[in-house]
């Protein structure tokens, strides 16, 4: 599969990893599923991806915007999709003001939002 294809999906649900995880297979990703923020930094320790998919919540071991940071550091090609509960607007004051992604996906979504989503993301690669 062409690396374009990778992506990493990250959630604390695991019914809701299984699902997206899943669904992006079925649409022809090659996926990484990451149970938490430690599977998440492990799996960015270990391969390259095109997009990682990255809940707002995390705090341990780090935060969203100190995973956002570190991804554009070491991966700058790799594209970020943030998935929320809170609005778009309230992510700078939540995550802080340099948060950098390139994508905003609003909880609850439904499964073809994400797919357009990530069919945006990706040509810019």
């Amino acid at each position: 599969m062409p690396a374009h294809k990778k992506i990493l999906v990250a959630e604390s649900d695991p019914a809701m990893l299984r699902i997206l995880a899943d669904t992006l297979a079925a649409a022809g990703y090659t996926v990484t599923p990451a149970l938490g923020a430690r599977q998440l930094l492990a799996a960015l320790d270990t391969q390259d991806f095109a997009l990682v998919i990255l809940p707002s919540f995390y705090r341990e071991p780090q935060t969203a915007a100190e995973i956002t940071a570190d991804i554009r550091l070491r991966h700058p090609e790799t594209q970020i999709i943030i998935c929320s509960g809170f609005p778009r607007y309230y992510l700078p004051q939540k995550l802080g003001q340099g948060i950098s992604y390139d994508g905003f996906l609003s909880k609850p979504f439904r499964l073809g939002e994400l797919l357009k989503i990530l069919r945006k993301a990706l040509p810019k690669i």
